[in-house]
Parts: C-alpha cells; sequence; structure tokens
C-alpha cells in the first residue's frame, strides 16, 4: 500500500518520519525524501493512479476489486480448508467496497 501525507507549514519542523536516512536534519522535505532503500516507483505513479480511476470510475475500480478480494477469500478458504470465519480474519467482509 501507499499513502501521501500532507502537514501545515508551520508544523513539518514537529512532523518526522519513522526511519530517516542521510536526509537526517536536513529538513522535512530531506528526511521524507531519503528513507534509507525506499523504491520510489510507487509516489511517482499517482498521477497515473489518479488518471486511472477517473477514466474507469472509482465504483467500477471498487466493484473490482471487491470482487478479486472475495474471489481470492473463496480460493484461500477451500484450499486451506477453512471457514469463513477464519479466513474473515485476513480481510473481513465489511472492507470489502460497495
Amino acid at each position: 500500500g501507499f499513502g501521501f501525507l500532507w502537514v501545515k507549514a508551520n508544523l513539518t519542523d514537529s512532523i518526522h518520519p519513522p526511519l530517516i536516512s542521510h536526509g537526517h536534519g536536513s529538513g522535512y522535505l530531506s528526511e521524507f525524501s531519503w528513507q534509507g532503500c525506499a523504491d520510489y516507483s510507487v509516489p511517482l505513479s499517482i498521477p497515473f493512479l489518479l488518471d486511472f480511476w477517473s477514466a474507469f470510475g472509482t465504483s467500477k475500480v471498487r466493484m473490482y476489486q471487491s470482487t478479486l478480494l472475495n474471489q481470492a477469500m473463496d480460493l484461500l478458504e477451500a484450499e486451506w480448508h477453512h471457514h469463513d470465519a477464519d479466513v474473515m480474519r485476513i480481510a473481513p467482509r465489511r472492507f470489502h467496497g460497495p
């Protein structure tokens, strides 16, 4: 997964990432920009992700994701010979979307 953080300018001195590499002590942007061996492909893909969601519609994308999640849970349940209650611990149905 991936998330992004927006911080008011007057609070940037009090916000630090959990991992700081050689950007330590160089200010807010440097501390968040250089975190160890980070993979920068994820944040760089955000504009394309937003374009994709916009092109297909959020409802359609969420429905597709929900369908895939349900199929994966059914497969795991069948392969592991567990009941729905056991698989629910992995991905509760309330997390599935529309």
